[in-house]
């Protein structure tokens, strides 16, 4: 397993600034006065401005821009409790999924990577979960188009990235059944739904979770090229359709689109805490896989799995700087 080195912090308060009182002070007015004013380029001179103030001197002062027609207010305050919201300094992801098992993994790294990062959940018991993340909760059904392009619109992400699935816990043989035809409306409905949000609020990027259990049988490591099972496989067919459809849909939209195959998950959460069949992947891996698609590699189809031999990760590997054996440090969080 990697060193603690190559984990992430996730004590550094996102969004903060060392600075002195008298220099937050001169930085706050000096701010308004260009918003106000409407200078050009004024939020490219805030930025260089606060690149000036960072690491410099003691304490942190947090800033917060918001936005009317023709003002805006810059409150500052003190702390590391405190979170800023709607700054312009920050880049926002919108997760899809934040509170299913990757989700809930992949939220703090993106945290600790100074996103500020909106995350959906279908339930309201699940909202305090995501605060504690450090994670602004939205509420919304994927299958509501109109709600989620309005969220959408207000947020205005860099990145979008897809983890919605509808699976029962430990995948529950009883359960599967109907779980999978669900699903697979989750990935041809739902995405179709998050992609023309994600359009229409003009993301960048969009990174999605797909799988890498659906190869037809040949030569083995699975590489990403290799055909899928067929669609009228009577036992697999409709997965492989929703999969297909997630997969065009994503990387023909007119954004940088990266999909990645997960293998079977284990770890934390899924309800396996061994690898259950080869090309598994440990859930914090998988995690850490979606938050380096955020910056890295070009669009396509990346497969993310373990090196056993069944599936071929070393595009993955080579494009992100993805380590299979990555996991999050002992005590932090989710």
């Amino acid at each position: 397993m990697p060193n603690s080195s190559s984990s992430t912090n996730l004590s550094s308060p996102p969004g903060s600034y060392a600075t002195s009182p008298s220099n937050a002070q001169a930085f706050t007015h000096r701010t308004q006065a260009l918003l106000k004013n409407e200078v050009k380029d004024t939020v490219k001179q805030a930025e260089e401005e606060a690149n000036l103030f960072r690491g410099r001197g003691a304490g942190y002062i947090e800033t917060t821009l918001y936005f009317s027609a023709n003002v805006c207010l810059l409150p500052v305050g003190s702390g590391r409790a405190a979170r800023p919201r709607r700054s312009v300094l920050e880049r926002t992801v919108f997760l899809a999924g934040a509170s299913g098992v990757i989700g809930r993994r992949l939220a703090p790294l993106l945290v600790a990577g100074q996103w500020r990062v909106v995350g959906t959940t279908r339930s309201v018991a699940k909202t305090a979960i995501l605060r504690e993340l450090g994670v602004e909760p939205v509420v919304v059904d994927v299958f509501d188009g109109d709600a989620l392009r309005k969220i959408m619109l207000e947020v205005r992400p860099e990145i979008v990235i897809h983890q919605l699935t509808d699976l029962p816990p430990g995948l529950a043989a009883d359960k599967m059944t109907e779980a999978l035809v669900r699903n697979a409306r989750v990935r041809d409905e739902g995405t179709r739904n998050l992609v023309s949000a994600a359009v229409a609020a003009g993301a960048r990027r969009m990174v999605a979770q797909s799988i890498a259990l659906v190869y037809a049988a040949g030569p083995l490591p699975h590489g990403e090229a290799d055909p899928l099972i067929a669609a009228a496989d009577p036992a697999w067919g409709g997965t492989v359709k929703g999969v297909v459809s997630l997969e065009r849909q994503v990387l023909e939209a007119p954004f940088e689109g990266i999909v990645l195959r997960y293998g079977l998950l284990y770890g934390p959460g899924t309800g396996f805490g061994s690898p259950a069949a080869p090309g598994s992947v440990h859930v914090d891996a998988a995690a850490k896989a979606a938050e380096l698609a955020v910056n890295r590699g070009e669009p396509g189809v990346y497969n993310i799995a373990e090196g056993d031999g069944a599936i071929a990760n070393d595009k993955a590997v080579r494009a992100f700087g993805w380590d299979e054996r990555w996991r999050m440090v002992p005590g932090s969080r989710p």
